[in-house]
Parts: C-alpha cells; sequence; structure tokens
C-alpha cells in the first residue's frame, strides 16, 4: 500500500485542488459542488488507465490510488460535514413540516418503485428478471452528500425562505438514511447476493426461493 507521507502529501494537493476549484466556481457564478462532482467524475473515468503504483509490491491503479487518498480524508470530512449539518438544522420548522417530510419520503420510494418497474419494461424481455425489478427500488433509497449540500447552499442563498425549505428537504434525507441501509441489505438479500444468501444457495439451502420469497425472509431477519 501507499506509505503513510505520500497519502498525506496526495491528500494535501487534492484538498488544494479542490478548495481551488471551488473558488473558480465560485468566481464565474457556477455551482462549486457541482463542479466538484463534475471534477470527481471526470478524475474517476480519465484516470481508469494508465501507469500503476508497483511500490511495495502492490498494484493499483490510478483510480485505485485516488480512491486510497480521498478514503483516508472522508472521516474528517463527514464528522465536521455532518455535525455542522445538524446543529444549523432547525428543529422548530422541521416539526412544523413533519406530515410534508413524511408525504415527500414516501412520493419518493413510490416513485423509486414505479421508475423501477417502467425501466424494466423499456430495457426490453430478458434484462431484469421481473422478480428482480420488483424489489431493485430498495437499493435507491439512500441518499446524503450532495442532496445535503444543495439543501445548505439554498438556505444560504435565499433567506427567507431558504431555511425551512433545507430543513425540509434535510428531514427526508435523514429518512432515506435510516431506512436507505437496511432496505439496501434485504435488496441483495431478495436477488441473492448478500454473502450469506450466496452461501446458502450454493449449499442448495435456499436455491428454490424467489426474490419476494427471500425479501420476506431479509425483513424477519432486520426484525429481530
Amino acid at each position: 500500500a501507499m506509505g503513510a507521507g505520500v497519502v498525506v502529501v496526495r491528500a494535501a494537493g487534492l484538498v488544494c485542488v479542490g478548495f481551488g476549484l471551488w473558488k473558480l466556481a465560485e468566481l464565474v457564478g457556477g455551482e462549486p459542488l457541482l463542479a466538484c462532482l463534475a471534477a470527481g467524475v471526470f478524475a474517476g473515468n480519465a484516470m481508469g488507465a494508465g501507469v500503476v503504483d508497483t511500490s511495495a509490491g502492490v498494484t493499483k491503479s490510478p483510480r485505485e490510488q485516488l480512491h486510497a487518498v480521498t478514503a483516508c480524508m472522508m472521516p474528517a470530512v463527514q464528522i465536521a460535514f455532518f455535525t455542522l449539518t445538524g446543529a444549523s438544522l432547525r428543529i422548530d420548522a422541521l416539526t412544523r413540516a413533519a406530515g410534508t417530510v413524511l408525504a415527500l419520503f414516501l412520493a419518493r420510494l413510490l416513485s423509486l418503485y414505479l421508475g423501477c418497474i417502467a425501466g424494466a419494461k423499456l430495457a426490453g424481455p430478458g434484462t431484469l428478471p421481473p422478480s428482480h425489478a420488483h424489489v431493485a427500488w430498495l437499493a435507491y433509497v439512500t441518499q446524503a452528500g450532495v442532496a445535503i449540500g444543495l439543501a445548505k447552499t439554498v438556505a444560504a442563498r435565499f433567506p427567507a425562505w431558504g431555511p425551512e425549505f433545507a430543513a425540509l428537504m434535510i428531514g427526508v434525507i435523514v429518512l432515506n438514511q435510516l431506512t436507505g441501509p437496511p432496505l439496501f441489505r434485504a435488496a441483495l438479500v431478495a436477488v441473492g447476493e448478500a454473502r450469506e444468501a450466496r452461501a446458502a444457495s450454493a449449499a442448495g439451502g435456499d436455491a428454490v426461493l424467489s426474490p419476494r420469497q427471500r425479501l420476506g425472509d431479509a425483513g424477519d431477519a432486520l426484525a429481530t
């Protein structure tokens, strides 16, 4: 793996590049969050091939090296980001909008389900098993990161109504964050891709179970 000193230097360079890109986007009237997101997409794909790092006998592609650097920075970034977001959340506004938050959350779940069904039909037969299309939406519930950042941007740019809008959006995002991971796990179990499900299938234990039956088993496991 890369030495600690190399990681620190590369992390510092990445921070400087990111900060410069952020300020440049502000100067030209762009959206800094989306600019950084686009830069990440470009870097992750443009660096997908090339010279590899064979230090310490480990071969890593440039993309893997970039991921390693960002991964070492994520704990500190996430602590600061989510702590500041939570500290600035207006509980009174969120309480007043609790019904709207729940309605938006449920509407998003319904749209994900209908979108997966429609996408499977438009893709044509044989692309995705129909039974999988009915559980695929479970894997798309989780969201955070850029969505929270954009909500905070709205709050800062539109002080008259932005804070209440941000509280509403963050409330929906929090519900997605709380329910997303267990639903994602349920989707993996339902289609037989979870580690325990694949092991059981290889042993012949649940080879005849449908995704709907596996989803029921996953729900029982999550409830215990």
